[in-house]
């Protein structure tokens, strides 16, 4: 989320609050084709497996490469961005360089996803509660301060920025077969919980982003909270990169758990040797030079975000030819899933055709 104001800030409120809300609408219906497809299948997979068991070995070969290249480039971006926040914390006491504090911020994320699910949501828990308190400070400092020219600009140079950025930030189905393990096969509770936490997030995004540029305009910083201090002053940094620092570690933590689950259950790899993948390689790429916030994410979220929602959208229609699902099956209209694939694909295009013209 702390990419987005920045994205928006470069193309203009109005436009990025459209992507917001058209791939709001359609990640929520996503949300839901994967809950589909968890709910309706016995064996316990993460999103590798689920594609081998209804698209094949094509549909496991390029999800493996999608999950592990999507979830690295999110891991990376998290690191950037999360080491920022920590140095603004701590960096005025103990100094050091905001390198150092990147490392800092992996071996935290790495202990937590060594020790397990468990005590990840606990931590959660903890954090998610801070996260929303610092939050409604922001809010309501924000909101009395917010300049209504900063948010009626428009630059067409920009137009597609948001949609990698946004795409990223909206994604949440790496998180749903976290939710099933938790809830234990509820079903009826687990629509819920995917409803809500696709419509909450955004709501709270499109909030962050409205009081964020209305702010600081074109001023905006790339991770939207660090450049406040130059309008409310320096207490700014503490409090917002405690926000940053608490809503960069609760997602990471989900994104690391879930591939690490991926490679064990769905590749059959060793536990510590999927830890160690996971830990390791997304560090090493950071260390060899990607560290582009918005570069890493709008193409992260654009290029494997759609590739994702693509080979979901297919599981999704092959499920519905079941003819004796476990749990009954939201049947959208049959266009649905096919304008799902055709808003991904453009996406994809459009990002391949950037990158090599830039």
């Amino acid at each position: 989320m702390f990419g987005v104001p920045y994205a928006l800030s470069k193309s203009g409120f109005l436009v990025g609050l459209l992507y917001l809300i058209g791939l709001g609408l359609i990640m929520l219906i996503l949300h839901h084709f994967y809950t589909d497809v968890v709910l309706n299948t016995k064996e316990k997979h993460r999103y590798i497996g689920y594609a081998k068991q209804y698209l094949g070995k094509w549909g496991r070969r390029v999800a493996y490469v999608s999950s592990l290249f999507g979830i690295t480039g999110g891991l990376i971006a998290y690191f950037i961005v999360g080491g920022e926040f920590l140095y603004a914390l701590l960096g005025p006491v103990f100094g050091g360089e905001v390198f150092n504090y990147q490392v800092i911020f992996f071996v935290f994320l790495a202990f937590a996803v060594l020790v397990g699910l468990r005590l990840i949501s606990t931590i959660e828990i903890g954090m998610t509660i801070f996260l929303l308190l610092v939050m409604a400070i922001i809010f309501s400092y924000g909101i009395p301060k917010v300049n209504l020219l900063n948010l009626t600009t428009f630059n067409h140079a920009h137009i597609f920025l948001p949609y990698g950025v946004i795409l990223f930030a909206i994604g949440g189905m790496n998180a749903i077969p976290e939710i099933r393990d938790v809830l234990r096969g509820y079903g009826r509770d687990m629509r819920m919980v995917v409803t809500w936490s696709s419509i909450v997030p955004l709501a709270l995004i499109i909030i962050f982003a409205f009081v964020v540029v209305g702010v600081t305009g074109a001023n905006t910083s790339e991770e939207a909270i660090l450049g406040l201090a130059g309008v409310w002053g320096d207490w700014m940094i503490y409090i917002g990169a405690l926000f940053g620092f608490l809503a960069i570690s609760t997602s990471a933590l989900v994104l690391m758990t879930n591939l690490k689950e991926s490679l064990m259950y769905d590749l059959k790899i060793d536990e510590y040797f999927s830890w160690f993948v996971v830990a390791l390689v997304p560090f090493l790429i950071f260390l060899a030079g990607a560290q582009d916030f918005i570069g890493v994410i709008g193409f992260t979220g654009a290029i494997f975000g759609g590739t994702n929602g693509i080979l979901m959208s297919l599981m999704y229609l092959k499920l519905r030819k079941k003819k004796k699902p476990l749990h009954p099956i939201l049947k959208w209209p049959r266009f649905v899933p096919y304008l799902v694939m055709l808003v991904f694909g453009l996406g994809i295009v459009y990002e391949v055709i950037y990158q090599l013209l830039t």
